[in-house]
């Protein structure tokens, strides 16, 4: 039987950065990683987004899971298991929170 989402995906936040007593920035390492079940498709022959500047974006990677109330920040570092053990790394592109699942341009 054929799993609806049948890889892992795990996103990384950007690390926010402290000034400490002796006036270097550290990164906070509290921000946790989210992972979820996923299917990852491989982008089409045109993977051409629109940014929110305006400006287009590329990406590579569709990515749906189930319907999730998290917001993530474009920019936050994504990997992708595929079922076949394969790993993959790129960057959040754009998301969508849907009726049903969720989607992320990567």
């Amino acid at each position: 039987m054929v799993g609806q989402y049948p890889d892992i995906i795990v996103i990384s936040p950007k690390p926010e950065f402290a000034q400490d007593e002796n006036g270097n920035f550290e990164a906070d390492d509290a921000a946790n990683a989210f992972t979820s079940e996923c299917r990852a498709e491989v982008a089409g022959s045109n993977p051409i987004l629109a940014g929110t500047d305006g400006q287009t974006v590329s990406y590579k990677w569709i990515v749906y899971m189930p319907k999730t109330s998290e917001f993530f920040e474009v920019g936050d570092e994504v990997t992708l298991t595929k079922a076949d053990g394969s790993i993959y790394t790129g960057s959040l592109k754009q998301q969508s929170n849907g009726q049903f699942n969720s989607r992320l341009w990567v």
